[in-house]
């Protein structure tokens, strides 16, 4: 049986192997992740039912790599990871979050994100393995104010 929701914690990631094997399971990739790479992961007891990445780029940060286990999709693991990695980037000075999606912009729109012309992000952002080599051309790109 499931842990009910408030007895979720949000932490910062130990160590990558706590945040590599979810990804990959989600089929999320793992190659262009660095160690001075912020993760949080939403632990229910000793499980981990969730991960997102922040990479700080100066005033503005890329959300990376959220993913939650199929066991805990809709009970606002991820809203709770999302909220984590804003209250990080507010603290270091970061005015703004983007993000690159292929099949989840509904969902970040709900989240206060806004679609936006790939073009048009920050070069901090186009600059990144992410939106160069990982994240295919059709993603859509995102951005939220913090």
């Amino acid at each position: 049986m499931l842990q009910p929701l408030n007895d979720l914690q949000i932490t910062k990631a130990g160590d990558l192997g706590d945040v590599k094997p979810l990804l990959a399971a989600r089929g999320l990739p793992t190659n262009d992740i660095r160690d001075d790479d912020t993760f949080f992961v939403a632990r229910a007891g000793s499980v981990i039912c969730g991960v997102a990445g922040l990479e700080a780029l100066g005033h503005v940060g890329l959300l990376r790599s959220v993913a939650v286990d199929p066991a805990w999709q809709r009970r606002g693991v991820a809203q709770a990871l999302v909220a984590a990695i804003a209250d990080r980037a507010r603290a270091h000075g970061m005015r703004q979050l983007f993000l690159l999606t292929t099949d989840a912009d509904r969902y970040f729109s709900r989240l206060g994100f806004a679609t936006v012309d790939r073009e048009a992000l920050p070069a901090e952002v186009r600059d990144t393995a992410q939106f160069r080599e990982t994240c295919p051309q059709t993603a859509i790109a995102m951005s939220r104010n913090l």
